[in-house]
């Protein structure tokens, strides 16, 4: 199972890295998260997933020094939370397009860079956590101090609830709520263009724009995001069980299938932004124009008196009033 979700994440993101190239010249913001989740998958890919598929191999046995033990751990942890964070990363950009398209937000470059820098939170304790063991026989293994006893039942639970509540709980926590207020916003703005069918045409024909260029990229959001819950959700369960409870009673088949389910998120995402991605993500001049008439008309209504300072800005005798 490892070796297939290996080889179906690898073509997935390869395939995503390779259309987002083609891109790259006229690349928006969805185009620059959509990369950094996509090299944060094939992080997950290369590190994570191949690192346990070789582990697995050589029967769970550590060849290599102490160093390399902890740096590994570091980066494979790194990886799933990187591409975690990517995801609330997304969330947050969808929500400020939305929900506040008028108020200056975070770059796209700016808010990428946030998700990797908080990343690495949740994975530098791996340095502390985890050693190279060997044990009485002679077999070399990377382990944490709570399977050598180094560290107690009492510090394991501390530190997996903050762990799990880091990674996983806070990025679906996140993730649902920004997304339920974008699509309240929408729901909000559709119910005020119905209102406004009754004067005309033009409102109907701008909301048939402004919904079809915000669903697209925010049902690919979504989806991706329910894929994240899916997938994780029976892991950090399962982590609870183990912490908190009788990890006996968990069959280790099940314990290695969740596992696997887990990774396999990094598996899922670049078929979803396939699926859902636009062929072209330049925008047509009609779009420009929409965007444009929604915000002359809201800063309109913020201040009665802008149509009449544009109107006086744009003779010749009232320069010297517009340039103060």
């Amino acid at each position: 199972m490892l070796a297939v979700m290996f080889v179906v994440a690898l073509v997935g993101n390869c395939w995503v890295m390779v259309t987002l190239k083609a891109k790259w010249a006229t690349r928006g913001r969805m185009t620059v998260l959509t990369f950094n989740l996509t090299l944060a998958d094939l992080l997950v890919t290369l590190l994570t997933i191949l690192g346990q598929l070789i582990w697995e191999m050589v029967d769970m046995r550590w060849y290599l020094g102490g160093a390399a033990c902890k740096v590994y751990k570091v980066a494979s942890t790194f990886a799933i939370t990187s591409s975690n964070y990517m995801l609330v990363a997304l969330a947050i950009d969808r929500h400020e397009a939305i929900v506040r398209p008028l108020n200056p937000f975070i770059s796209a470059k700016n808010l990428a860079l946030a998700a990797w820098a908080v990343s690495l939170l949740p994975s530098l304790p791996n340095f502390i956590i985890f050693v190279r063991h060997v044990t009485p026989g002679g077999d070399v293994y990377c382990v944490s101090k709570f399977y050598t006893k180094e560290l107690d039942t009492s510090f394991r639970q501390v530190y997996l609830g903050i762990v799990l509540t880091l990674v996983f709980v806070s990025c679906q926590v996140l993730i649902l709520v920004f997304n339920l207020r974008v699509y309240f916003t929408i729901w909000r703005q559709s119910s005020f263009f119905r209102g406004g069918q009754r004067e005309g045409g033009e409102s109907q024909r701008t909301n048939s724009l402004l919904a079809k260029a915000k669903t697209k990229t925010l049902n690919m959001t979504i989806v991706i995001s329910l894929a994240f819950f899916l997938t994780n959700t029976p892991y950090v369960i399962q982590e609870l069980i183990m912490a908190f409870g009788d990890m006996h009673k968990i069959h280790p088949n099940v314990l290695a299938l969740f596992g696997i389910i887990s990774a396999s998120n990094s598996a899922l995402n670049p078929f979803i932004y396939l699926l859902f991605c636009p062929k072209e993500e330049r925008r047509s001049p009609e779009s420009y124009r929409v965007t444009f008439s929604r915000r002359w008309n809201t800063l309109n209504n913020r201040s009665p008196s802008a149509p009449a300072f544009a109107q006086a800005c744009t003779s010749p005798p009232n320069t010297s009033k517009c340039s103060k």
